[in-house]
């Protein structure tokens, strides 16, 4: 028997709360780090990144407690009186807009920590900039539209799935052309510093493992919710609760795995005595070498602290 809408939107709720129940406890040991631990340590806390990770969180806060009252309201509150479990309301209209601005959030975090490993050269974001504005741009026109189409419709119409789908496949190619950049960048970096640093090689692999296991979750997740969104399957009403958390999770779980030093290469270095942090900026270096003089390069920095790791 095919998934029936009402159906879908209520394992949607189920596998949402397990999301968020997973993304609660990532979000309170990111907090850990960020705050207590660094000021123990008497480190710089990144406003920015706090910030955004507080702001992530409470979207995806603000979307459960929307699809619990929906989900309660339908099936509790006089339920024979009411419309499907699936049927547009005022809820999950607002849900739905929570969830492609916590999509578009995601994606500043990710071309935030993008600038920054290009050593604040922020002209490598612009093109990551627009596609996520055009990205949002195209989602919330498709919300307006579907007021004016059929306000209560359980899946998008078919006259506002292309807009959609343009809005979902730019935010995909965002999160894609960001990490790529990135560990091009880390590549580049360590091709000019392997040689100078002994453990430079072992550090960078960890980090780039690092990043593309990050950036894979948030790809696969998006890349669902643009193939049923596109082919208007009553499925990713259980999709879309779910890749929502996982859009907060993904970029959070970098600060967590960073701060308790489990990287790929390094599964126990929380118990060391002594962690490396890695850290990225541009100067210019005097080389001596057959093929070029006085060559600017940019320097992968290393530098100790004892029981601490910074973010990346």
């Amino acid at each position: 028997m095919p998934l029936s809408n009402s159906q879908a939107t209520f394992l949607g709720f189920v596998v949402e709360s397990v999301c968020y129940g997973i993304y609660t406890i990532v979000f309170g040991t990111s907090i850990a780090f960020m705050t207590w631990r660094r000021k123990t340590k008497s480190q710089t806390i990144s406003k920015v990144l706090l910030f955004a990770t507080c702001l992530l969180f409470l979207l995806g806060t603000v979307h459960f407690a929307l699809e619990f009252d929906n989900a309660y309201r339908t099936l509790m509150i006089n339920p024979e009186t009411r419309d499907p479990l699936g049927t547009e309301t005022h809820q999950l209209f607002g849900a739905d807009t929570i969830f492609f601005t916590t999509d578009f959030v995601a994606n500043l975090v990710m071309i935030y920590r993008l600038g920054l490993v290009w050593g604040g050269n922020w002209l490598i974001v612009i093109l990551p900039l627009l596609l996520a504005f055009g990205a949002y741009s195209c989602s919330i026109s498709t919300l307006a539209l579907l007021l004016t189409i059929d306000p209560k419709a359980p899946i998008a119409p078919a006259a506002i799935v292309p807009l959609g789908t343009a809005g979902l496949s730019m935010s995909l190619v965002v999160n894609f052309l960001v990490t790529l950049l990135i560990i091009a960048r880390i590549w580049y970096m360590d091709r000019g510093t392997g040689q100078i640093f002994g453990r430079t090689r072992m550090m960078i692999n960890s980090v780039t493992t690092m990043i593309i296991e990050t950036g894979a979750l948030f790809l696969v997740a998006q890349l669902c919710v643009v193939i049923l969104y596109s082919l208007s399957n009553p499925a990713q009403a259980v999709v879309v609760p779910a890749a929502l958390q996982i859009y907060g999770i993904a970029p959070t779980l970098i600060i967590v795995r960073v701060g308790m030093g489990m990287t790929p290469e390094q599964p126990t270095m929380i118990s060391q005595p002594k962690m490396t942090t890695l850290s990225f900026r541009t100067r210019t270096m005097n080389t001596e070498s057959d093929d070029t003089r006085n060559a600017g390069s940019t320097a992968l920095e290393l530098e100790s602290y004892k029981d601490e790791r910074s973010l990346v």
